[in-house]
């Protein structure tokens, strides 16, 4: 009889005994990720830091009507920083999410794995984790590259749009929308 929650040490030697003939119940056949493996992301430190606060934000909005040098970078410093802050929004939310669907993602095998088996199945289900997420960031930065190459939205203290991100339910929606009903802005 085999206990059913076996120490690593108890499962090692179980293995060495019996490695072929260990099957396990079928109720454990299919574990969750999140049941075994604990996954806690590092983000870069801007993403933290008091420059994508709202206090931060607020204090450069409250210098709009203030007059600078056309040099000066506050002129366009509120469209990137709010830029800034929406990146990091949408790194956090996208992270979160993909390791949310990771944890519930199930591994089948009617056989107990070895470790080298184990750790094999969860490097490649990890590797796929996160190209998913590179293509996903690279989506966005493409989007974002585009507009500001043309340079229609984000182009000084009048510029005639915002970057608005939502997550909603289970959707990301990046749009820009338009400040002003008119194209020109006077």
């Amino acid at each position: 009889m085999i206990p059913d929650h076996p120490s690593y040490t108890v499962y090692k030697q179980l293995y060495v005994k019996y490695s072929d003939k260990l099957i396990c119940s079928c109720s454990k056949i299919t574990p969750n990720y999140g049941s075994f493996i604990n996954i806690t992301p590092i983000y870069h430190p801007v993403c933290s830091s008091a420059f994508v606060k709202p206090i931060w934000l607020d204090q450069l909005r409250l210098m709009k009507g203030v007059m600078f040098a056309m040099s000066d970078w506050r002129i366009m410093s509120l469209g990137y920083f709010q830029s800034l802050a929406a990146l990091c929004e949408l790194a956090h939310n996208t992270v979160n999410n993909d390791l949310q669907a990771f944890r519930t993602r199930t591994i089948v095998t009617t056989r107990l794995l070895n470790e080298d088996l184990l750790r094999g199945e969860i490097n490649n289900t990890l590797k796929q984790l996160i190209h998913s997420m590179q293509i996903e960031f690279e989506r966005v930065n493409n989007i974002l590259r585009l507009l500001f190459q043309v340079n229609q939205y984000f182009a000084g203290p009048t510029y005639n749009g915002y970057l608005y991100i939502t997550f909603q339910s289970d959707e990301e929606n990046l749009k820009v929308k338009r400040k002003y009903k008119s194209i020109c802005v006077i």
